[in-house]
């Protein structure tokens, strides 16, 4: 199985739904606060914000792809998820951070649409979807 495959997949299963907690010892996926983002919306949820614990502080990496596979955004830095809404998510309250996207690529805003994520920490990757409505 590819993996535009694997992760079309991923994003069949989030969008049928399903909420997948992922972890490993060290860290701990959650994923975002909110899948639908509104960029251009001064009231609605301007960007993405995916949530995870990192208590053994993996390098962490994010990505957005299209639905055909081309990448659209890198996520931004990650950083201490104080007062984001991620903290409420934690139970463990080890080291919360996020990752988070903005709605643009290049510096526009994205076609409303699907998007996927695809979150790199250490070895172990995890995937869903954001949708972008406009």
């Amino acid at each position: 199985m590819n993996k535009l495959t694997k992760i079309l997949a991923a994003a069949a299963i989030l969008a049928g739904g399903a909420v997948l907690r992922a972890q490993t010892p060290a860290f701990h996926f959650y994923g975002p606060i909110g899948r639908f983002l509104t960029p251009t919306s001064p009231s609605g949820n301007q960007a993405a914000i995916i949530c995870f614990d990192n208590p053994a502080d993996l390098g962490v990496s994010g990505t957005i792809y299209s639905l055909l596979g081309t990448k659209v955004a890198d996520l931004g830095s990650r950083a201490d998820a104080t007062g984001t809404g991620c903290p409420a998510k934690f139970p463990g309250q080890y080291k919360p951070q996020y990752l988070s996207w903005n709605g643009q690529a290049n510096g526009s805003v994205v076609h409303g649409g699907v998007y996927l994520y695809v979150v790199v920490a250490g070895a172990k990757s995890y995937s869903g979807t954001l949708v972008v409505v406009r």
